[in-house]
């Protein structure tokens, strides 16, 4: 399967999961694309003071690939720096958030597997 960028379509969400202000995403994959096997594939830009609250993974695993700029996140309750090139995974049972408290826009991969 080939997609092309004119075929995605971006979307802006507002306080994910009670995170603070907006996250621009676009989703490289969508639904039966993924075959089931993800539930999210997801370019996402996250500005200034802006993230996703805090949530827990119960039956699925995420992971966070920073391709620009720079977030703090949680993992189970620490708290870290993630720079361009850094990534995170958060398995079944666990936790995590991000968010930008820098003063630049930061790119993220954002992957939802159903395992």
């Amino acid at each position: 399967m080939i997609k092309r960028k004119e075929e995605m379509q971006e979307v802006v969400r507002e306080n994910i999961r009670g995170g603070v202000g907006t996250v621009r995403m676009l989703p490289l994959l969508e639904g039966d694309e993924m075959r089931e096997k993800m539930s999210l594939c997801s370019l996402s830009v996250i500005p200034p003071g802006a993230g996703i609250g805090e949530h827990a993974h119960t039956t699925d695993s995420e992971i966070y690939y920073v391709l620009e700029g720079e977030v703090k996140v949680t993992d189970d309750g620490e708290e870290h720096t993630l720079r361009a090139g850094d990534i995170m995974f958060t398995g079944d049972g666990e936790s995590h958030q991000v968010w930008n408290a820098s003063d630049k826009e930061a790119k993220l991969l954002l992957l939802v597997m159903n395992i």
